[in-house]
């Protein structure tokens, strides 16, 4: 990416932040302002750490309701895996009848971040795992829009376990945005997570079920 194309990109990116943030805010109230004030822009970053801008109307599969496929009441996905070099995360995500539990932490070379649960979606082998940010250890100069209450989604798929499954594998892209869930918007099955990647760390492991 180029230089020029970047900083503009960086610098639209504060404009925006700037206008959306304060309809955004994420608070338990019965207003119900975050979710019918939606972003228009959400953001799709891959692992590559290249940005877009994308609308909610370009997403190839909204839906509004949470995908779930799953008969059991007590459902969960956890691992800690790396896609590529630099890049780690480690998740745990439990949905039963109490409600949604876990956190995440994601580290990489331009950021590095903790999310606490908000939604699951589950298909087969598949899941989504969305969380809200309460705590931003780092990000670097171009890495402007990361701040608690941000929300991030990424996608994993478990391939089974033993020496001669195949590896786990991530979703090309993550995505971030402010002021609804996210995973109604990105169930397992749409085409806007991108391919699928193996995981490569020694002792990578992704468990869905």
């Amino acid at each position: 990416m180029k230089t020029g194309f970047f900083i503009l990109f960086v610098f639209s990116m504060i404009i925006f932040l700037g206008c959306s943030t304060e309809e955004s805010v994420i608070v338990p109230d019965n207003t119900n302002t975050a979710k019918t004030e939606k972003s228009t822009g959400y953001i799709r970053m891959d692992l590559y750490n290249n940005y877009e801008s994308v609308s909610v109307d370009a997403l190839s599969n909204v839906s509004d309701e949470q995908i779930d496929f799953r008969s059991s009441q007590n459902m969960s996905a956890n691992g800690h895996f790396s896609p590529i070099e630099g890049w780690e995360c480690t998740f745990s995500g439990m949905q039963n009848n109490s409600g949604v539990h876990g956190a995440a932490t994601i580290t990489g070379p331009p950021a590095g971040f903790h999310m606490e649960t908000e939604c699951l979606a589950f298909d087969g082998n598949e899941a989504v795992y969305g969380g809200v940010i309460t705590q931003v250890y780092y990000q670097d100069e171009f890495f402007v829009f990361l701040e608690p209450g941000v929300y991030c989604a990424f996608k994993v798929r478990d391939n089974g376990e033993g020496q001669n499954a195949p590896p786990d594998q991530v979703a090309t892209y993550i995505w971030f945005w402010f002021g609804d869930s996210p995973c109604q918007y990105l169930p397992p099955s749409s085409e806007d997570w991108g391919p699928m990647v193996d995981v490569f760390g020694q002792g990578d492991q992704i468990q869905v079920k």
